[in-house]
């Protein structure tokens, strides 16, 4: 079972990181042209490979509810609609996988009993209302 939450884990780190890296070199197009976004993209990524394996590190020694961490395991519903609304306006698939695996990730942190129950069920409604 353990080795089940691991994947959503991990995959929801990737996807916040890989949209921000490519939010980051598109932001750049303009000044710097195709090929120099692209360039920039790689090393973003490369600049986030720390985080990434960081992550996988926690999970597979601590297990995946004690390597959760972000917005969601703490409760912060602001946090989670602010960056969920943008999602949403950055790209719809990715907002979508955002509420699926944010889903896992309030299950995660209930099965924890360390985040406030009544913010956790408001931020699964939120994820499931998408905005």
């Amino acid at each position: 079972p353990r080795r089940k939450l691991i994947f959503p884990s991990i995959t929801s780190s990737f996807i916040r990181l890989t949209a921000a890296a490519y939010h980051l070199s598109s932001s750049l197009h303009p000044f710097v042209g195709t090929v120099d976004a692209h360039a920039a993209f790689r090393i973003v990524t490369l600049m986030m490979e720390p985080l990434v394996r960081e992550t996988a590190d926690n999970v597979f020694q601590l297990g995946t509810g004690e390597a959760l961490t972000g917005p969601i395991a703490r409760g912060d519903e602001a946090l989670v609609a602010q960056q969920l609304h943008e999602l949403a306006k950055w790209d719809a698939d990715i907002a979508g996988l955002y509420r699926a695996l944010g889903a896992i990730a309030v299950d995660i942190a209930r099965g924890r009993g360390e985040s406030n129950a009544a913010a956790l069920e408001r931020i699964r409604q939120l994820l499931r209302s998408g905005e």
